[in-house]
């Protein structure tokens, strides 16, 4: 329906979470998504972030994906800098 309807799509889907916003965890929006803390490690392991200080911002999608976007400069093996990457 909501590929027919836009309108629709704006109640059917829900929008993206910001777990982290400037290398700070949002503890409620983690506490509310049922997010451990060695839960979300494993997720900033997969997008191979060591410390949370690198994240600018990371959204919960509502497929259950983790997008990360980094600082500029968090990484220096030449990898995505300030792109998000996308995926679990």
């Amino acid at each position: 329906m909501s590929f027919r309807f836009p309108r629709f799509r704006r109640f059917a889907l829900a929008p993206p979470i910001c777990i982290i916003k400037d290398g700070v965890k949002q503890d409620a929006a983690l506490r509310r998504e049922l997010i451990s803390d060695e839960d979300l490690r494993a997720m900033l392991h997969e997008h191979e972030v060591e410390d949370i200080a690198q994240v600018r911002r990371a959204w919960l999608e509502p497929d259950g994906q983790l997008t990360v976007l980094r600082r500029r400069g968090a990484r220096d093996d030449g990898g995505t800098g300030g792109q998000p990457r996308r995926g679990l």
